[in-house]
């Protein structure tokens, strides 16, 4: 499955990643079509686990910004997260 395929599937998608520069990692949720990652998400495919996330099967040659390698990407429904980012990015308020 592609991820793009599953964030179309879920109501308040939630990006998670981590690279070798940002252990704790990143997350993002998928506001719409602006929301940037530093990898492209139709080159992404993972499977689901038994928590019914997306988990990224590692093939690709992923990096973030700072061109660190991608160690993880999963992928979940998180209406709370979701809804504290959208109130952030409606403020203008960097998060």
């Amino acid at each position: 499955m592609r991820a793009y395929e599953f964030i179309e599937s879920i109501k308040s998608p939630i990006v998670f990643y981590c690279s070798l520069g940002i252990p704790r990692g990143y997350r993002v949720a998928v506001l719409g079509d602006d929301t940037v990652f530093p990898f492209d998400l139709s080159h992404v495919s993972g499977t689901i686990n038994a928590n019914g996330e997306f988990e990224w099967n590692g093939e690709g040659d992923l990096s973030d910004f700072s061109n660190n390698s991608i160690r993880s990407i999963k992928i979940y429904d998180d209406a709370d997260e979701y809804g504290w980012q959208l109130e952030e990015c409606i403020a203008g308020e960097p998060f």
